[in-house]
């Protein structure tokens, strides 16, 4: 056995693979295997580490000095059909009928990734295959290109239109000011050079993409001598090896025509096409250099000004220094910015997305002319700061945050390490050790040992990066409104350019031909060819996380109910203090949101809010409000389990509390700080509340357009119970209605109201809850009484019942549109579309909801991921069923037509009832769903979603029962389900459309507030 562990192999060869180095990774308790092969070029970096959840991800350098978004099309391209696996997209069958943890392809400005987790090994294995032949073996077929990229579409009257996934999809990413300001305020550190341009593609460019270029482009980026494979996890390398060599090397070394040995094969950095590393040089901006741009009025507030500095390689340092002088809202720089009143949300921090980044300074919203008064702003600030030092408490807070940070284990939007991939392809990718990002900890110690030892090393570092740096970018994006009708006009005229040279009746025959292979339904002896687990292959128990009910004396001596939730949080604590919102009148809650998202940022116990929040960052990893609504299930289950503890008060209930994450040494600190907050709550500081008025407005309205599709659910939901008419009123267009109406001239009267509720909330009662490890809740536990009496908890008051005509009042245009299921119309100047529809639904923990979850979950990876997506265009579609809220769901994302789509949906569930779904295929899909079931968390969510099931009667226990019914569930249970939900349909829908103000469609048309 090769042991790739053992530093005295390095240099050895293992199959062609050259063991070029092994590092160490104690910040991570891991250690780093180099490989490269010698006939391919292939490089390989394993990072072995204690965790069954492995990672592999194939990266590929992709870069273009052009916005045809090549690499975007590409992304979706490979995984449309391989040499191996001759489907229309391996993709959605792999994600329908794997266990995958992770699933995903993944353009960036420098690189093309394509990363797949399981914890399952034969399963992991599987995936890896399938995404192998994806990247190297393609067919990238005409129909493909036309796909994905972009086509001529002609409708049954002959009018014609540019239509694709990614043509579509980008042309959502073109809607909004927030995005497209970002990405010029980039271009203008880097002009001419790759972050300059859009690797996700214009639209007004992706056009011009030929189908040749489009092949050119993978033949030039697509070689395995170009391909960093990451691996991740406790799969021997060994047995990695064994697999890559026996499945796809030799196929490889036969189709790119590989040579004996490759040019330095032995190199101890990555090995780089000499074209491939001229692409990737940055061309930095002229010095101290202003720039203009425009952007889509839709989402703005005013402009985006800001200053940049380049500071060159990512490191510890520039972290520190952006988490001291802007890392919260209390930091002098971003004091410095809110104070000013020139913009309503600063725009402050390192931008990191590449090799080299730079810092940048700014606000969000400010008015025109005022742009010099910004830049002086910034300019005298970082003076000041240099003159005057940094106050010990902004370092302090600093190194807090940065030290809880490097510490807690996070699962955003993927499994950990996903955060150690893209730290490793940073470096890898740019020619660099691998390892050289991998010790933040260690290098974060050192500096602190800085700190200690030079006092004024802030300061040099201040001086450093923007008193010397002459490289300075002063930027303004400024809001169009003709921004959308200019590039209306030019769309226009591609399509009249294309038209003058386009055979219709050949187009109609392409078209045509393409349409019947999107059409086609593939049988389960076509997709036979993916690899999947079996049913009889499952474990059937799976993990579940656990949370137990203590109690701790409160101030009036009553027990307060402590929910304790033991989780390996390495040397952290999170804790919850929730109050009851909902024995206040309903009029209150629409107030609830806003309360929340300000409570630990207003100040308490007389002192100024910035003061507050240097105090609670100098102790704690941080602190925010929070909510928790729902109700108890209608299930026997549920109801049985909740009233196991209706002497309690707790279940189904709605809340509004206070949570803080913190190193558990600083326990008793953060204890009494966390108390301190909750009983000296202060509501006087009109002019913050003013500001935190100016800065939720602009956030809801930049992401107005992004939220499109929250937005058009929670309507179609809102009448469907009193749970989904709190959720619309709180969190849906409703909530718009709310924050149009706070302004300066009422916050006073609205401060005394959310003082109130704070107060009531309060009076109420409340519960704790805790998630730490065992070493640390040892610690905590004992200190908890003595916490809930200085935090004057006391003894849960019962729930006020309230009905749903007592909160239809509060939805907006309820008559309207709501009630008598009308097609309600959401309309905003955009260039993409949303749809909803929903109706009912079998109930929680039974068979027919374990059904009707399977039956969705092919609905969407099937019918309506063909229809919507593949044919529609919709870079998304989905169903799904809440059955919790007896609910089904079914939606379309960044759609070019969502108001065809709303009919699709119902048309294509009325084909479905009616057909019998294959046996092979309900077996792959309920593997898939039970692979949903098995997705870590980490320990802080395993902790809170533990918690919140024992809230509403429906506790983590439970999880066995619903994948119990889960593994049951037969062809027969499926074409039932597929019925009842039709018939449900047929019954009652309700449907919204989110779309742009030019399309004409008839329905009821629901105001947009801001």
């Amino acid at each position: 056995m090769f042991d790739f562990l053992d530093a005295c192999n390095i240099g050895k060869v293992y199959k062609d693979f050259i063991l070029i180095s092994v590092d160490d990774i104690p910040d991570y308790s891991a250690k780093g295997v180099y490989l490269r092969h010698r006939k391919t070029g292939l490089e390989i970096y394993h990072i072995v580490k204690n965790d069954k959840e492995n990672l592999f991800a194939f990266a590929f350098r992709t870069i273009e000095k052009n916005s045809k978004g090549a690499a975007h099309i590409m992304e979706h391209s490979v995984l449309c059909g391989s040499e191996k696996y001759q489907l229309k997209e391996p993709f959605s069958t792999l994600v329908s009928t794997s266990l995958n943890t992770f699933l995903n392809a993944l353009t960036y400005p420098d690189k093309t990734v394509y990363p797949g987790a399981s914890v399952v090994r034969s399963d992991y294995f599987n995936i890896m295959d399938v995404y192998a032949d994806a990247v190297f073996f393609p067919k990238l077929d005409h129909a493909t290109f036309l796909q994905e990229g972009h086509r001529l579409e002609m409708d049954e009257n002959g009018k014609l239109s540019i239509q694709g996934v990614v043509y579509n999809e980008m042309k959502g990413n073109y809607s909004s000011f927030q995005p497209i300001a970002f990405s010029e305020q980039i271009s203008a550190m880097f002009p001419k050079s790759y972050p300059a341009f859009d690797s996700g593609g214009d639209p007004l460019d992706i056009p011009s993409l030929t189908y040749q270029e489009f092949l050119d482009f993978h033949q030039k980026f697509y070689n395995p001598d170009n391909c960093l494979l990451f691996l991740y996890g406790d799969i021997p390398t060994e047995q990695q090896l064994d697999f890559i060599d026996e499945r796809f090397i030799g196929r490889i070394i036969e189709k790119y025509k590989c040579k004996n040995d490759i040019l330095h094969a032995d190199s101890k950095l990555p090995v780089i096409d000499p074209e491939i590393a001229e692409l990737q040089k940055l061309t930095l901006v002229k010095k101290s250099t202003e720039v203009r741009s425009v952007a889509p009025e839709t989402g703005s507030t005013g402009e985006l000004v800001t200053m940049s500095w380049y500071t060159g390689t990512a490191d510890i340092e520039k972290y520190f220094l952006s988490e001291v002088i802007c890392g919260n809202d209390s930091s002098p720089l971003s004091i410095a910015l809110k104070n000013s009143e020139f913009g309503d949300e600063i725009s402050c921090g390192n931008f990191g997305q590449f090799d080299q980044e730079f810092f940048t300074a700014g606000l969000w919203g400010v008015k025109k002319d005022d742009e010099q008064k910004v830049f002086d702003l910034i300019e005298k600030t970082m003076s000041d700061l240099y003159k005057n030092g940094i106050a010990q408490e902004d370092i302090d807070s600093a190194v807090m945050g940065i030290d809880f940070t490097l510490r807690e284990v996070n699962r955003n939007w993927g499994p950990p390490s996903i955060q150690i991939m893209e730290k490793v392809l940073k470096s890898w990718v740019n020619g660099k050790s691998c390892v050289n990002r991998l010790s933040p900890i260690t290098s974060f110690e050192k500096l602190k040992t800085k700190l200690k030892e030079d006092k004024s090393f802030t300061k040099k570092l201040i001086k450093k990066y923007f008193i010397d740096n002459k490289v300075v970018v002063k930027f303004v994006a400024e809001p169009s409104k003709e921004y959308f009708s200019k590039r209306s006009d030019a769309e226009k005229n591609l399509i009249e350019k294309f038209s003058k040279d386009i055979d219709k009746a050949k187009l109609k025959k392409d078209l045509d031909e393409l349409h019947s292979y999107q059409n086609h339904i593939e049988t389960p002896e076509e997709t036979a060819c993916i690899p999947t687990t079996k049913l009889c292959e499952l474990d059937p128990k799976i993990d579940i996380a656990e949370t137990k009910l203590e109690f701790v004396c409160g101030a009036d001596g009553s027990d307060i109910p402590l929910f304790v939730s033991e989780e390996d949080t390495n040397g952290l604590f999170y804790i919850d203090l929730l109050f009851p919102f909902d024995r206040l009148a309903p009029n209150y809650y629409q107030h609830i949101p806003f309360l929340s998202s300000i409570i630990t940022n207003i100040g308490w116990n007389g002192k100024r809010w910035d003061d507050c929040i240097a105090e609670s960052a100098c102790v704690m990893g941080d602190v925010w409000g929070r909510t928790c609504c729902g109700s108890v299930p209608d299930s026997p289950d549920c109801k049985e389990y909740a009233a196991k503890y209706s002497d309690y008060n707790f279940c189904g209930r709605n809340w509004i509390g206070i949570s803080c994450k913190a190193l558990t040494d600083m326990a008793k600190q953060t204890l009494k700080l966390l108390a301190e907050i909750i009983t000296t709550m202060d509501f006087d500081d009109k002019k913050r509340f003013d500001s935190l008025i100016q800065e939720l407005k602009a956030e809801k309205k930049a992401g107005l357009v992004s939220s499109g599709r929250d937005y058009s659910v929670k309507r179609t939901r809102a009448a469907s119970s009193v749970h989904q008419a709190l959720n619309e009123i709180m969190w849906g267009i409703s909530q718009l209605e709310t924050v149009k109406n706070y302004n300066k001239k009422t916050s006073a009267k609205t401060l005394k109201t959310f003082e109130y509720i704070y107060k009531e909330c309060i009076k109420s009662g409340g519960i704790i809850h805790i998630t730490a490890d065992k070493d640390s809740l040892l610690k905590i536990k004992p200190m908890l009484s003595d916490f809930a009496k200085e935090a004057k908890i006391t003894k849960l008051l019962p729930a006020v019942e309230h009905t749903f005509d007592d909160y239809k009042h509060y939805i907006v245009q309820f008559e309207d549109a709501v009630q008598d299921n009308a097609l309600q119309i959401i309309q905003v100047e955009s260039q993409t579309g949303y749809a909803a529809a929903s109706s009912k639904a079998s109930g929680f923990m039974t068979k027919e909801a374990a059904a009707e979850v399977v039956f969705t979950s092919w609905f969407s990876n099937h019918t309506l991921w063909d229809k919507v997506r593949t044919i529609g265009g919709a870079y998304g579609a989905g169903a799904w069923t809440d059955n919790s809220d007896r609910t089904l769901v079914m939606t379309s994302y960044r759609d070019p037509a969502p108001e065809k789509s709303v009919e699709v949906f119902i048309d294509s569930l009325k084909e479905i009832s009616n057909k019998q779904i294959p046996a092979e295929d309900i077996e792959k899909t309920i593997v898939s769903c039970y692979g949903d079931a098995i997705v870590p968390s980490c320990p802080k969510d395993r902790g809170s979603r533990s918690f919140e099931g024992m809230l509403y009667g429906n506790p983590q226990s439970f999880k066995q029962k619903r994948v119990d019914y889960l593994l049951s569930v037969t062809p027969e249970d499926i074409e039932k389900a597929a019925k009842r939900l039709y018939k449900n349909v047929s019954e009652s829908c309700t449907k919204s459309v989110f779309c742009d103000k030019k399309i004409n469609i008839g329905g009821k048309k629901i105001n947009i507030p801001l």
